[in-house]
């Protein structure tokens, strides 16, 4: 699978470790997460899909080779957006078990009550913080891909 828009960010790309897709064709954002994902303690994967059109085909492709453990997706992107990515997770058996967490700048509360009719696990309006987004990010990261077992040590 060779995708323009694509890249894994883990120095080792080990599969057996868990990972989680990244949906966001904001540099910006993409330069944040990597920095908090290189700052991380958390050993997991990052794949990072420019497009809608990308993360489709990594979802329809990954499945064997990696334990995707949560999708972090932006609803605004072109050419597919976020709306239509989830749809097609949702009409996917094995996708639709796996945890969406939406990052938005949209705020309308009727917006992100249809996202989680939709199987949205969480809804997230992106903060223009820098210091606000990284705590936020760092905690979803926490949540979803420590085990449980893990993050009650840490008081979580």
């Amino acid at each position: 699978m060779k995708l323009k828009g694509v890249r894994v960010m883990s120095f080792q790309r080990d599969f057996s470790r868990k990972s989680m897709l990244f949906v966001d064709d904001n540099k910006t954002i993409q330069k944040i997460i990597k920095d908090i994902v290189n700052g991380s303690q958390l050993e997991f994967n990052v794949i990072e899909a420019l497009t809608g059109e990308d993360a489709i085909e990594i979802l329809q492709n990954i499945e064997s080779k990696c334990k995707l453990k949560i999708i972090l997706l932006d609803l605004n992107l072109p050419a597919m957006s976020g709306q239509e990515i989830l749809e097609k997770i949702q009409q996917d058996q094995n996708l639709k078990e796996i945890p969406v967490i939406v990052l938005t700048s949209s705020e309308d509360q009727d917006e992100l009550n249809e996202l989680k009719k939709q199987g949205v696990r969480e809804c997230y309006a992106k903060p223009f913080d820098f210091h606000v987004f990284n705590a936020l990010v760092e905690g979803i990261l926490t949540k979803w891909l420590v085990p449980s077992e893990e993050a009650s040590h840490e008081g979580l």
